[in-house]
């Protein structure tokens, strides 16, 4: 595998509804190298930390399997950055990967934390309020990635993955806990023992004691979706 792009998003103003929201989902690839600290991409911008930054979600990561497979469905291809990611991996597919698993790329280390969620802003981008919808349908969700250890990158690298322990669950199961009802208890506590983005942690940790937390959350993005 190698780094097929590095992309960066600058502060952007989009409206949702009577709301205007500020996002950093709209990222272009750069040239050059880039600095990458426990808080993400030099440069880049994130706006609503809680979700999509932090230590535990630093950096946002999608697979070119991953474009080859929405480029099949929507029947033209995306352009790297498209989905708001911050690195683009050839030959990457995101499901199968593992909580806890490492990616280095050059002196950067990295470990995946958490797949991503889609949100009303990712429909904004795409021009398409059933996009959503799509994406979670799709089950390609990409990854969240904390960074172990720091360093410069540049696109074109060589990215190695390093699987964790097999006992950790996949992408494709801990996007499935979040998105099915009722909870697999099971799975969720499975998720609990990888180490997990904090800031979802304890959301799964409420879904052991309330069947309906995941769909009343997703009935609000969907709402707020159809305002577009």
């Amino acid at each position: 595998m190698h780094l097929q792009s590095i992309n960066i998003g600058t502060k952007q103003t989009i409206q949702i509804g009577d709301k205007l929201v500020e996002t950093g989902i709209f990222k272009n690839p750069v040239t050059g190298s880039v600095m990458i600290t426990t808080e993400g991409a030099a440069g880049d911008v994130i706006h609503a930390k809680r979700v999509h930054g932090g230590p535990d979600q630093a950096l946002y990561v999608y697979g070119a399997v991953d474009y080859a497979w929405w480029a099949d469905q929507l029947g033209h291809p995306l352009n790297p950055g498209t989905f708001g990611e911050n690195l683009t991996v050839s030959e990457l597919e995101s499901a199968p990967v593992r909580l806890g698993d490492r990616l280095t790329i050059g002196e950067v280390v990295l470990e995946v934390s958490f797949p991503r969620m889609p949100c009303p802003n990712l429909a904004k981008r795409m021009a398409d309020r059933t996009f959503v919808k799509q994406f979670r349908q799709a089950r390609r969700p990409g990854f969240y990635c904390r960074v172990l250890q720091t360093g410069v990158i540049c696109a074109g690298e060589q990215v190695t993955l390093e699987p964790g322990p097999q006992q950790h669950v996949t992408i494709g199961e801990t996007y499935d806990a979040f998105m099915t009802s009722p909870p697999n208890r099971a799975l969720i506590q499975r998720i609990l023992d990888a180490p997990l983005a904090r800031n979802f942690r304890e959301a799964l940790e409420n879904r052991l004691g309330d069947d309906t937390l995941v769909p009343a959350k997703q009935r609000s993005i969907d709402e707020r979706v159809a305002m577009i």
